[in-house]
């Protein structure tokens, strides 16, 4: 036997090189770093390269940026690399293992960042089968340096950055962990933990690992936590203290890991063990919070009240304290959103609930105390995490429920509604800042403010806005005539400064909030008369109140607490459409939500809109105009859409041709080149809606539909992603006027109409051929027959044709397109066939034979019995021309694709006694569902009805049409003797008996 082949033996990195493309990708310079970092890609491939790499960052000798690039470099790559036993020798895998142990000493932050994933992502598939000492190493450096610290009052730089390199490690490793949650990756992490456990080689299940470091961990983050109090408590904030804290916040993030993954599987048997502990770390958090938090705030509080300057020790320390305190409270969080039932029966769970409501209250005092930085005595971010737990609580303190530990907590109605007047007069208004945002970017500021199911757990609006709803939910017999007398009392006094204007859009936002909780005890048609007055008004501070007013009616609507058909609704909206100046944008594009809101309700009576309708689309599209984002253009053609779809009743259809007034300016604005690709398809959606519900392409004042066709021709052409739609839009075209779009766009739309065959899927090329199929069975072929020609449309199908390499359905449209051709004009037809043979240098008779090949190939690909009797129809009128290709068929193929028709087609001709002519009644036709293609309810519906009604083939009996062009056949050869004696006698007589019967009835 000859010698198995081999492959050659992997090309390995030169060090030297690397080093040197390192340093050329690390340049400043473009033209070397350019050229450098498309080498240092390729090397990337080569054996070795990565340890290499690896090597190259952790010599601290070398240039900080060379060693960053590589560190980088190393991270984005190698750990999606690391099974490719190609790339990593195992003994690359040691070297580089024991490297990432040696980084904790590393210096510089961004290497180490980077070392911290690396761990952790090899880690995951190393650990523990081929690195079973990764967790016991680095808890034996952080407990030795943990030690030295406890035993000593002073300590040593660099062993503190070596024990929060390792901490950080460990925290990201666990996080890596813990995103096992999938049963593949729990059992996987159940078979791969397999550490030597109690020096006895056990494998270490999860629980095991847990128990290894839990214990350890937490008794650490005790001491540490403890020294950090007591220094903070006598001595204030110093060096120590701080890192003592730094390092607690570590151990902290660590434990929090290992808790959550507890609390998940608590119930679980395996776990239950480990919840007296989990118990114990709770409480031990809920007084820490406590404790630090009140540490935190007299600090700042001391420091605001004297003025003073906090040193950058405070600093650092002030704002490790807010992370700590912040670190916290997302434990908590994360409990209630893994389980709120749960979490509400925790022990003194309900105390950490009314901590931070007190702190909500408290920092109620002064909006002073309130900032979004971590020096602020109120931290913005720490009062909003506060708010976000105790409204999930509070969601959870039903009073009907059974009376438990934490559950069935009964609120007094004194503390309910001094906390609802506490959101609303102090943390719902608007307050300066967001009038800066207002005016600096309108059109930004009302997009984030649409926001609401991202802003709320992160800003305190908003958040106070959630809370007031759960309290209205869980509270309405006190929250609702609290909220209900106070919006009385707001409008029943005039108001003109500018924190009176706040204070009233801050109580109708908490009404719009509680709509469905007040719609019996508010006058809401009363207050549309109010709300008129204030729309009105030429008072610039009511710019604030006129976008509340527009929101509120949206809400109240769409909440179904009021019908949408009031005059008044209509007039106030339509007003707020026209505001311009200085941040009007904001009213206008809210008022543009409001109004899809009040028209996209079950109630909505589009008969009572249509005097308000012109008016309020011009103004749609004026701001669509003058609107400066893609996003609030996109918003307001939304709005469009749903007002003319909505707008399908009877009352709109009656003025359907004034759309195009409408239609056309939005259509180009949203589909001009700078904007296509983001808006394309709402305007297409529009546009389509447009065309199904006018009545005609002619002008109205001075615009129509038809100016856009240019559009639809340039979109097939050149967008695929949405080529069904454009097509759709087309054949509405075709469907309203096809013999005026052949005259005047053939020569335009059959080129496009080839690119996109060219270049589109089999299904949308199944639906242009589809639409060709409609525009040649609806225009005179003398409207297109030039063009078809000139453009090459004709011979390109008919090349399709002949080379049979297309899809069958594909082909099958193809011939229903030359039968339409040929019933419709057969001289015609007979002059392309000839024009083609010219232009392409083919035999005409190859063409012929070509495309009767595939006629008779294709029928019984025909499954609608009208497409099977316009190729009978379509063949006959070919057969009329007298040409020999098709005479030749007469007696084989089309002879029994005619007895096959008429086998299936079932129709009469009924002759009437008052002499008019005969009426076919056909027992054979259905349209398929697709047909309709969706238009029913719609002015086009009844175009397609009115087109297949009246189609040629649903007209015209097949045995009068086929006599006749039987007849016109044997004239074109000769006559009856060269016809009997040249093409029928060579059929089977019993076939022509049939056939002569069916046809002549004879």
């Amino acid at each position: 036997m000859g010698k198995k082949a081999t492959n050659p033996p992997p090309q390995h990195v030169s060090m030297q090189e690397l080093y040197s493309v390192v340093c050329g990708a690390a340049s400043q310079d473009p033209s070397e770093m350019l050229p450098a970092s498309a080498r240092l890609k390729e090397m990337l491939d080569l054996a070795g390269a990565y340890d290499a790499l690896h090597d190259i960052a952790a010599q601290r000798s070398l240039p900080l940026a060379v060693r960053q690039l590589s560190m980088i470099q190393f991270k984005n790559a190698a750990v999606n690399h690391w099974r490719a036993k190609r790339l990593f020798s195992p003994e690359d895998k040691v070297r580089i293992r024991a490297r990432c142990l040696a980084f904790l000493e590393e210096e510089d932050d961004t290497i180490s960042r980077c070392n911290e994933v690396i761990v952790a992502k090899l880690g995951r598939q190393d650990f523990p089968t081929a690195w079973p000492s990764l967790v016991s190493d680095l808890m034996t450096r952080i407990n030795g340096i943990l030690e030295m610290r406890s035993a000593s009052a002073t300590t040593e730089p660099h062993s503190t950055l070596i024990l929060q390199r390792a901490l950080r490690v460990l925290n990201c490793l666990l996080k890596e962990f813990s995103k096992m949650k999938m049963m593949t990756g729990v059992n996987t992490m159940r078979e791969v933990c397999c550490l030597p456990f109690n020096g006895k080689g056990e494998k270490l299940t999860p629980q095991k690992l847990f128990a290894q470091l839990h214990l350890p961990l937490s008794n650490q983050h005790s001491i540490v936590i403890s020294a950090a109090s007591s220094a903070l408590s006598s001595s204030g904030i110093t060096p120590r203290a701080f890192e003592d804290l730094a390092v607690a916040h570590l151990l902290f993030k660590a434990i929090m890991k290992l808790a959550l993954w507890v609390w998940i599987r608590t119930r679980q048997d395996s776990y239950a063990q480990f919840e007296p502990w989990f118990l114990q770390f709770f409480q031990s958090t809920a007084l820490q919070l406590r404790s630090l938090s009140e540490f935190r705030i007299n600090l700042t509080m001391s420091l605001q009240t004297s003025g003073t300057v906090p040193d950058p020790t405070t600093t650092r320390s002030l704002d490790m304290l807010t992370r700590y305190i912040r670190t916290m409270g997302k434990f908590f969080r994360r409990l209630q959103q893994i389980d709120v039932p749960r979490f509400v029966a925790l022990p003194t769970c309900d105390d950490i609930v009314s901590y931070y409501w007190d702190k909500v209250v408290q920092a109620n005092a002064s909006q002073s105390l309130i900032a979004d930085s971590p020096v602020a005595v109120f931290p913005v971010r720490f009062l909003v995490q506060g708010m976000v737990i105790f409204k999930e609580s509070l969601a959870q303190w039903s009073p009907s429920r059974k009376r438990g530990p934490g559950n069935g907590i009964t609120l007094p109605k004194e503390f309910v509604e001094r906390a609802v007047m506490l959101l609303v007069t102090n943390f719902m208004p608007l307050n300066p800042s967001d009038l800066e945002g207002w005016m600096a970017d309108p059109e930004e500021w009302v997009h984030v403010e649409e926001k609401e199911d991202e802003q709320w757990e992160f800003e305190i609006r908003p958040c106070a806005e959630r809370v007031l709803m759960t309290f209205s939910n869980q509270y309405a017999q006190y929250v609702s005539p609290l909220l209900a007398e106070a919006f009385q009392k707001m409008n029943s006094t005039p108001i003109s400064d500018m924190q009176g204007v706040i204070n009233k859009e801050a109580i109708y936002c908490a009404v719009g909030r509680c709509a469905h909780r007040l719609k019996d005890l508010i006058d809401f048609s009363g207050w549309l008369e109010i709300a008129l007055v204030e729309v009105r008004s030429t008072d610039t501070n009511y710019l604030v109140l006129k976008r509340r007013i527009a929101w509120l009616i949206g809400k109240w609507v769409s909440d179904m607490c009021s019908t949408p058909n009031d005059n008044r609704i209509w007039q106030i909206l339509l007003q707020l459409l026209y505001e311009r100046g200085a941040g009007t944008e904001v009213v206008r594009l809210t008022a543009a939500t409001a109004i899809r809101e009040c028209v996209d309700t079950i109630d909505f009576n589009a008969d009572m809109f249509i005097q308000f309708m012109e008016s309020t689309v011009i103004e749609l599209l004026r701001l669509i105009g003058d609107a400066e984002s893609l996003e609030s253009k996109r918003k307001v053609a939304g709005c469009l859409i749903t007002i003319i779809d909505r707008a399908e009743a009877r009352s709109v259809r009656e003025h359907s041709d004034p759309l195009a007034v409408i239609v056309v300016p939005l259509v180009r604005e949203s589909l001009a080149p700078t904007a296509r690709v983001h808006i394309d398809e709402d305007a297409l959606n529009l546009w389509s809606i447009a065309l199904r519900n006018a009545t005609s392409l002619n002008s109205y004042s001075g615009v129509s539909l038809a100016d856009l066709f240019p559009l639809a021709i340039s979109l097939l052409s050149e967008n695929l992603d949405l080529l069904g739609k454009i097509m759709g839009i087309v054949e509405s075209y075709f469907l309203m006027d096809a013999t005026r779009i052949a005259q005047n766009y053939a020569i335009t739309l059959f080129p496009a109409a080839l690119q996109a065959m060219g270049q589109a899927l089999s299904t949308n090329v199944k639906d242009i051929l589809i639409g060709l199929e409609l525009l040649f069975q609806l225009a005179p072929p003398s409207a297109y027959a030039e063009a078809l020609h000139v453009t090459g449309l004709f011979a390109s199908l008919i090349k399709t044709i002949m080379e049979d390499d297309a899809d069958t359905t594909l082909l099958t449209h193809h011939i229903y397109i030359m039968a339409r051709i040929a019933v419709a004009d057969k001289t015609i037809f007979l002059q392309l066939m000839s024009a083609t043979s010219n232009s392409q240098g083919v035999p005409e008779t190859q063409l012929w034979e070509g495309l009767l090949d595939q006629w008779w190939r294709r029928f019984d690909n025909m499954y609608e019995p009208r497409h099977r009797k316009l190729a009978a129809m379509g063949i006959a009128s070919l057969l009329s021309t007298g040409r020999q290709e098709v005479l030749q068929r007469l007696p084989t193929e089309i002879f029994n694709l005619w007895l096959d028709v008429f086998a299936e087609l079932k129709e009469v001709l009924e002759k009437k006694d008052d002499g008019h002519d005969a009426t076919l009644r056909l027992y054979w036709d259905q349209p398929q569902e697709s047909f309709w293609n969706d238009t029913q309810g719609t002015v086009e519906y009844d175009r397609r009805k009115f087109i297949y009604d009246n189609d040629v083939i649903r007209t015209t009996a097949l045995a009068p049409f086929i006599a006749h062009n039987l007849q016109q056949a044997e004239i074109s050869c000769g006559g009856t003797q060269v016809m009997q004696n040249q093409y029928l006698a060579k059929a089977d007589p019993d076939v022509t008996k049939q056939v002569m019967a069916a046809v002549f009835g004879k």
